[in-house]
């Protein structure tokens, strides 16, 4: 995963002094990469092992393996470069701003994305005896949208998106069932114990989240990390979901294909 890429998911989570490191490099990351330590330090107004505990917390061994990645990360094919949203932007600014903010987030998903794994989720959705997607607040309408068109295409999928709901049906998922988690954050509470509950029942478990560092990651059988557009969330006070809604979209459209083509064989 990109080192970028990384601290956007991690920075949710992170305490005050590694949140103005990450803040230092994300912006202006090529300039970060050539620095030292005491020098990131110094300009972020942190302590040089506040720069090494964000090192380590992404990942890495230190700070100098840490630069190495930041300096070899992969540059995007939106080629300008993605500036914040700001009250005086005029309207084709604005657009302009939140397509690249748009492209860059999908882009970024696909580059950690591993294809072989998002094909064995459409196979496990398709053999399973019953999938189970949910996703609360502004996850809600991705975990029902995304189980109506995979119900349409054949496969035994519902959705649960009452809070008051989702745990009552994990409870009584089984060995042989599946449940898809979609969460923002990570660290919903209903997901999260949701994801646990039906874990401790053998149902297998799939998380699509912006934060790598989900308390229930670990339990999951397969986890799918999407980016996040930092300036969108300053700005409207929330994260996008831009990347989560295309996974989804083409996970429905691998499914309809892998259908298509067995149907095809009789």
């Amino acid at each position: 995963m990109p080192a970028k890429m990384k601290i956007r998911s991690a920075y949710a989570s992170l305490p005050s002094a590694e949140r103005k490191v990450a803040d230092y490099i994300l912006a202006d990351t090529k300039r970060a990469s050539l620095m030292v330590i005491n020098d990131i330090a110094r300009e972020a107004g942190v302590s040089v092992p506040s720069v090494t505990r964000l090192a380590k917390k992404l990942g890495y061994d230190g700070f100098l393996d840490f630069r190495v990645a930041l300096a070899s990360g992969n540059a995007s094919s939106t080629a300008k470069e993605l500036e914040p949203l700001s009250a005086g932007d005029t309207d084709e600014e604005t657009i302009e701003k939140l397509f690249l903010g748009s492209m860059r987030c999908i882009e970024d998903t696909f580059k950690v994305l591993d294809p072989k794994k998002l094909a064995k989720l459409a196979d496990e959705i398709i053999a399973a005896s019953r999938t189970l997607v949910v996703g609360i607040s502004a996850s809600e309408s991705l975990a029902s949208g995304t189980a109506s068109y995979m119900s349409m295409l054949g496969a035994n999928v519902m959705a649960s998106t009452n809070p008051d709901l989702v745990k009552k049906h994990a409870e009584h998922m089984k060995q042989g069932e599946l449940l898809i988690a979609i969460t923002r954050t990570g660290t919903t509470k209903v997901i999260v114990d949701a994801v646990k509950l039906a874990h401790s029942n053998g149902a297998k478990c799939v998380m699509i989240s912006n934060n790598v560092s989900s308390p229930v990651s670990a339990l999951c059988d397969l986890f799918f990390c999407t980016a996040r557009i930092s300036d969108v969330k300053y700005i409207i006070g929330r994260e996008t979901n831009i990347s989560q809604y295309v996974l989804l979209q083409v996970l429905c459209e691998v499914i309809s294909h892998k259908l298509n083509a067995e149907n095809t064989k009789y």
